[in-house]
């Protein structure tokens, strides 16, 4: 895949996210890692606090944790927010890594 077309998209409608610890994802298993694809617009999955609420990381099997809801705060795991926001037609919302 050299751009979102290939995928039957397009430009600006590919996301990416990977939970650090997820195992599943970081295989490799399934072809090459987007990490290197300039095309593909790469969303965090760190804790955030957007509008006063917290957004947390998923648990201790982060695979399995991207839209289930955190149990102490009732929100949504950051991954789920983006999720969220992507589904919603609103990416805008979505929340990217923090560049250093």
């Amino acid at each position: 895949m050299e751009n979102a077309g290939d995928l039957g998209l397009q430009d600006g409608h590919v996301y990416e996210m990977t939970e650090h610890g997820e195992i599943v994802g970081n295989l490799d298993s399934f072809g090459r890692s987007p990490d290197g694809m300039p095309w593909v617009t790469h969303l965090s999955t760190d804790p955030i606090t957007v509008d006063g609420e917290y957004y947390s990381r998923g648990a201790e099997n982060p695979h399995s944790e991207y839209g289930r809801t955190d149990g102490s705060t009732g929100n949504l795991h950051r991954s789920g927010y983006n999720l969220a926001a992507i589904v919603a037609g609103l990416p805008e919302n979505a929340t990217k890594p923090k560049t250093s």
